[in-house]
């Protein structure tokens, strides 16, 4: 396995997100590194000229829109690192089928393909909590980035946000969710104004919308959206 030190390109990809998110006037965060080691980076065994290698070195997580949308890097308090939510390396040091590379607020994830999502291989796929199924969004992940920071967040979400949801949003720890009730996925609960709203631990938030994704009708008794 290549060094930390070998996997740091001169051509590192992490200043171009540095620059777009101070044009951002606070919407997007970089939250640091408690990773002063390049642990994560080594476990991944990707150079920094990719995205993927300059975020597991240069930062803990990158927020978007006030830390409705989470993307992993090297791990901070209550966000996993994109080694650790990924078991990386693997044993057999093969490459992961799908890649998670973040997460929103209402336990929507992100994730690259790789071979077992739509698309193709290297695209980033989205798995939305009003759909409960991946979608890839036809692009990599160094252009998926750039396009989240520069406000695409706002077009993907456009129909799952409410009025004064951006400080609701910035206060949920970031190791929890909004659990909305009716969910999104469900015909009464499109209209997310009207859903009840409250933070829980990720984990619970997880496994809620696998169990509706598995069973259509779910615990709620309520309509899933085809």
């Amino acid at each position: 396995m290549r060094s930390v030190e070998e996997l740091i390109s001169a051509e590192d990809s992490w200043p171009s997100v540095v620059t777009a998110v101070a044009d951002t006037n606070g919407r997007c965060v970089i939250v640091p590194s408690e990773d002063a080691r390049g642990e994560c980076l080594y476990s991944l065994q990707v150079t920094t000229r990719s995205m993927l290698g300059a975020m597991a070195l240069h930062c803990g997580a990158l927020l978007i829109d006030h830390g409705w949308v989470r993307l992993f890097g090297a791990g901070h308090a209550g966000l996993p690192s994109i080694a650790a939510v990924n078991s990386l390396p693997l044993p057999d040091r093969s490459s992961p089928s799908m890649l998670l590379i973040g997460e929103d607020v209402l336990g929507g994830k992100f994730a690259v393909n790789g071979g077992a999502l739509p698309g193709a291989a290297g695209e980033v796929n989205f798995w939305a909590p009003d759909t409960l199924a991946w979608l890839s969004l036809g692009m990599g992940q160094g252009n998926f980035v750039h396009w989240m920071i520069g406000g695409g967040a706002s077009a993907l979400y456009e129909s799952l946000r409410w009025p004064g949801w951006e400080a609701e949003v910035s206060a949920v720890g970031l190791d929890c969710g909004l659990m909305l009730f009716p969910p999104p996925c469900t015909v009464q609960g499109r209209d997310t104004s009207k859903a009840s709203r409250r933070a829980v631990p990720r984990n619970e938030l997880d496994q809620w919308l696998a169990s509706l994704a598995a069973v259509p009708e779910g615990p709620v008794k309520i309509t899933v959206v085809p």
